[in-house]
Protein backbone atom coordinates (compact mmCIF):
# COMPACT_ATOMS: atom_id res chain seq x y z
CA UNK A 1 0.00 0.00 0.00
CA UNK A 2 2.74 2.39 0.58
CA UNK A 3 3.74 2.35 -3.27
CA UNK A 4 -0.28 3.78 -3.26
CA UNK A 5 0.65 6.65 -0.61
CA UNK A 6 1.00 9.58 -2.86
CA UNK A 7 -2.21 9.35 -4.49
CA UNK A 8 -3.64 9.36 -0.91
CA UNK A 9 -1.49 12.05 0.50
CA UNK A 10 -2.66 14.53 -2.23
CA UNK A 11 -6.09 14.95 -1.18
CA UNK A 12 -4.76 15.41 2.82
CA UNK A 13 -2.50 18.21 1.06
CA UNK A 14 -5.46 19.90 -0.58
CA UNK A 15 -6.97 19.84 2.27
CA UNK A 16 -4.41 21.29 4.65
CA UNK A 17 -4.74 24.79 2.53
CA UNK A 18 -8.33 25.06 4.12
CA UNK A 19 -7.26 23.75 7.39
CA UNK A 20 -3.60 24.15 8.40
CA UNK A 21 -3.82 22.30 11.50
CA UNK A 22 -5.15 19.06 10.26
CA UNK A 23 -3.61 16.13 11.53
CA UNK A 24 -3.85 13.11 13.11
CA UNK A 25 -4.13 8.89 12.52
CA UNK A 26 -6.50 7.55 9.98
CA UNK A 27 -7.13 3.58 10.05
CA UNK A 28 -8.63 1.78 8.27
CA UNK A 29 -9.16 -2.14 7.02
CA UNK A 30 -10.62 -3.66 3.70
CA UNK A 31 -9.88 -7.27 2.11
CA UNK A 32 -8.17 -7.80 -0.98
CA UNK A 33 -9.73 -9.78 -3.70
CA UNK A 34 -7.75 -12.45 -5.50
CA UNK A 35 -8.29 -10.14 -8.91
CA UNK A 36 -6.00 -7.16 -7.08
CA UNK A 37 -9.28 -5.12 -6.41
CA UNK A 38 -10.71 -3.79 -2.99
CA UNK A 39 -13.65 -5.34 -1.14
CA UNK A 40 -15.16 -4.26 2.58
CA UNK A 41 -13.16 -0.88 2.50
CA UNK A 42 -14.26 0.49 6.14
CA UNK A 43 -12.89 3.79 8.18
CA UNK A 44 -12.10 1.97 12.03
CA UNK A 45 -10.64 5.80 13.31
CA UNK A 46 -9.89 8.87 12.44
CA UNK A 47 -8.72 12.28 14.51
CA UNK A 48 -8.86 14.47 11.16
CA UNK A 49 -12.23 15.70 12.01
CA UNK A 50 -12.56 16.18 8.95
CA UNK A 51 -15.94 13.96 7.03
CA UNK A 52 -15.24 15.66 3.76
CA UNK A 53 -11.31 14.23 3.89
CA UNK A 54 -12.06 10.95 5.65
CA UNK A 55 -14.64 10.22 2.09
CA UNK A 56 -12.14 11.66 -0.20
CA UNK A 57 -9.28 9.39 1.05
CA UNK A 58 -11.64 6.42 1.22
CA UNK A 59 -12.56 6.47 -2.39
CA UNK A 60 -8.56 7.13 -3.48
CA UNK A 61 -8.12 4.09 -1.23
CA UNK A 62 -11.03 1.93 -3.03
CA UNK A 63 -9.23 2.77 -6.20
CA UNK A 64 -6.33 0.93 -5.03
CA UNK A 65 -5.41 -2.40 -7.57
CA UNK A 66 -2.60 -4.41 -6.30
CA UNK A 67 -2.83 -6.95 -9.34
CA UNK A 68 -4.16 -9.99 -9.54
CA UNK A 69 -2.27 -12.85 -7.53
CA UNK A 70 -3.18 -16.31 -6.99
CA UNK A 71 -4.16 -15.71 -3.23
CA UNK A 72 -7.34 -16.02 -0.85
CA UNK A 73 -8.97 -13.14 -0.37
CA UNK A 74 -6.64 -11.21 2.13
CA UNK A 75 -7.91 -9.19 5.05
CA UNK A 76 -5.27 -5.58 5.54
CA UNK A 77 -5.25 -2.79 8.61
CA UNK A 78 -3.68 0.36 7.35
CA UNK A 79 -2.93 3.26 9.25
CA UNK A 80 -1.62 6.64 7.77
CA UNK A 81 -0.30 9.24 10.24
CA UNK A 82 -1.20 12.60 8.74
CA UNK A 83 1.23 15.49 10.11
CA UNK A 84 1.74 18.62 8.33
CA UNK A 85 4.97 19.65 7.02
Amino acid sequence: IERFKGSVYSQYTKALRANPDLAGRFVFKFVIKPDGTIKNLKLISSELGDKNLEKKLLNKIQQINFGKEDLSDTEVTYTYNFLPS
